[in-house]
This record gives structure tokens, C-alpha cells and sequence, in this order.
């Protein structure tokens, strides 16, 4: 195929949701926007042709006719993380998807030596596709199903293998929250959407949100929060570039290229992490054990604390869950945080405890 995988041009995965495909445009389009970078062709290319993708991935008709074009080509790496979210590839002579391109290949050729269909070969590809996705999903929910499992413990920097080292450093996830900086992590993380967030009651923020960030063997997103002092966001807020009202009352700043190279040598001293397989509440105790206490936010969420490790977990009725983890100098006044949050949105019956 002439164009560029479409996927590829935007870093995200094959299997990315809508949101996280407008993240990923979004971060890409304030790169290379024509207005930023004049008189630069390589600028404008990159542009249009995150523009052409965009286009193509959020409409579901044309991500599904793009799709299927791309399952009949027999050399085309898409990064689809269902093939090693959960899958040590390393110990294998041949990997995932080059035994997949190998079968392809030899089933192609039983394809056109049968049959004058020039469709047929295309069809069996996109069979055999679709049974060693569901052999991977199965190998990936038997990784979370089994705690004491040989694969499971291959890997280190899990999301429940906290190190609290002092009041200042927490290790996990392979990041040292208040030694870490978001340089550090550049070439082992996907590219950042940095903003500066200020709420309804004047608090400010800078939070780096990153999507689809693998860090074996799953994948999640990733919120990281710097540690700034009054006087740097002040500087920071001094050089925002753009302003955007959010539904809850907060507002979202674009920053300045000063600004954000600024922020590369800051420690990290927050991390959110949004897995994107699910946590039962089940799995959870399971690995986390139980919480020392578990704090309703509202009907349909409630958050699980474990001071002696920093963590907060938010646990949903539906959907997704997100873990908090902050060093143990931040921890008293995070749950203040939380507790503040919580009476805002319970109103007069906040304070019962589930």
C-alpha cells in the first residue's frame, strides 16, 4: 500500500477507542499545524496526513472498510496491542507476528493453487486473524486470573509491586514518583498531551496524559503530575498558548514550547493509571488486598485507600477503574483531596463509609 498506516500515523493501536484517537490528533495537530510551523512542507505533510487519518478512524463505517483493506495485506505492522499486551515474546524462537505473517504466506499459496477466487486467500487470512486474537485475549485473561501464574511472574513493575522507599520516593510501574522525570521516560512512552488545568476554585495543575503507554505486559493510559511550587505555575500559566472550558467548571491551557521544555526535568510526583483491561472488584482485593478504607464518592463510585502504599483506586459500578498513586508525603493531603471532592458531590449524606 502507497499510504502510511493510518495507525501508525497517529501512534495509536489498532484496537484504540475514539477518545484516544482525538487525544492522539489533537497532540499531533498542535505539532505540525501550518500556523506554527510556517513556510515548512515536512510540517504540512505531517499534518494533512494525521488529518487524513483522523478522518478515517473516527467514522466507524470508514475505520471498518480501512480495517478490512488492511487485514488482506500480507506485510503491513499494525500495532495492535491484543498481539503482546500480555505475551512474553522474547521466549519464542519466531515471534507473534511473524508466525502470523508466515501462515498468511503459506495458506495465500494453498489459496491461489486451489481456487481461481482471487478473494478466497484474503478470507482465510482474515479467519486465521480472528482465532489467534481470541487465543491471545484468552492467554491475556488467564495472566490476570492467575495470581501465583509462571507468565504473570516474568514481569516486574506490575501495577500492585509498590516500593515505598521514604516520604519522598515511591516506586512503581518502573517510575519513582519524586525521582522520575518526564525526560526520563522519553523513547519508553508514547509522546505526552501536556496541559496546565485550573479548577472552579482557582487550584492549578500540569498534568501529561499518555495513551496507550505499555508498560509489560498490559497497556494503560497514564495521567503524571510534576512537581511545581506556586512560582512555577504562575510561570507556566504567564506562557499558556491556548484556553478550553471543561465540563466541570475547570479550564484547560495549551502551553508554550519554553514551558514544556521546561517540565522535562521536573520529578514526577502524581501517576493516575487507567488499565484498559478490566479489574473486578474481586481481582482487586486479589491483588491488592482490602483496602483500609473505602470512601463513596457518589452512588456509582467509591474510592479504595491504601495509605501505606500512597494508592487510591477508584472503583466504578461500570466501566473503567483508575489507580492513584502518589509518594507518602502527598498522601494526607490527596485524601483531603478526595474527601472535599466527595461532600461536593454527595452533598449533606457524604460521610458514610461503604
Amino acid at each position: 500500500m502507497g499510504k502510511s498506516n493510518y495507525y501508525q500515523v497517529l501512534g495509536v493501536h489498532s484496537d484504540a477507542l475514539t477518545h484516544e484517537i482525538k487525544a492522539a490528533f489533537r497532540s499531533i495537530a498542535m505539532k505540525y499545524h501550518p500556523d506554527r510551523n510556517p513556510g515548512s512542507e515536512t510540517a504540512e505533510s505531517k499534518f494533512k496526513e494525521a488529518q487524513a487519518a483522523y478522518e478515517t478512524l473516527v467514522d466507524a463505517e470508514k475505520r471498518a472498510a480501512y480495517d478490512y483493506m488492511l487485514s488482506g495485506e500480507t506485510d503491513v505492522d499494525r500495532p495492535s496491542g491484543r498481539q503482546v499486551s500480555n505475551i512474553d515474546r522474547s521466549e519464542k524462537g519466531l515471534s507473534t507476528e511473524n508466525r502470523e505473517n508466515a501462515k498468511d504466506d503459506s495458506f495465500g499459496q494453498m489459496a491461489d493453487s486451489k481456487s481461481d477466487d482471487p478473494g478466497r486467500g484474503m478470507r482465510i487470512r482474515w479467519i486465521i486473524g480472528l482465532v489467534a486474537m481470541g487465543v491471545i485475549l484468552a492467554l491475556a485473561m488467564w495472566v490476570y486470573s492467575n495470581p501465583g501464574g509462571m507468565r504473570s511472574q516474568q514481569f516486574s513493575d506490575l501495577p500492585w509491586q509498590i516500593e515505598v522507599g521514604d516520604r519522598q520516593r515511591t516506586r512503581v510501574l518502573g517510575i519513582v514518583l519524586g525521582e522520575t522525570t518526564m525526560a526520563d521516560l522519553m523513547g519508553r512512552l508514547p509522546v505526552p498531551d501536556i496541559r496546565l488545568f485550573v479548577d472552579a476554585d482557582g487550584s492549578r495543575s500540569v498534568e501529561a496524559y499518555y495513551v496507550n503507554a505499555r508498560i509489560p505486559p498490559f497497556e494503560a493510559n497514564l495521567i503524571l503530575r510534576p512537581d511545581l511550587d506556586e512560582a512555577a505555575l504562575d510561570r507556566i500559566e504567564a506562557e499558556t498558548t491556548s484556553e478550553r472550558p471543561m465540563p466541570s467548571g475547570a479550564r484547560r491551557y495549551g502551553l508554550s514550547d519554553d514551558a514544556l521544555t521546561s517540565l522535562g526535568n521536573v520529578a514526577i510526583v502524581e501517576m493516575s493509571y487507567i488499565p484498559r483491561a478490566h479489574w473486578t472488584e474481586d481481582l482487586i482485593t486479589q491483588r491488592f488486598g482490602e483496602p483500609r478504607e473505602r470512601l463513596r464518592m457518589d452512588s456509582d463510585h467509591s474510592y479504595w485507600l491504601y495509605p501505606e502504599d500512597g494508592l487510591a483506586i477508584l472503583v466504578p459500578r461500570r466501566g473503567r477503574v483508575l489507580m492513584h498513586y502518589v509518594t507518602q508525603e502527598r498522601w494526607g493531603q490527596t485524601v483531603e483531596r478526595l474527601r472535599d471532592e466527595g461532600r461536593r458531590r454527595l452533598g449533606e449524606d457524604y460521610g458514610d463509609h461503604e
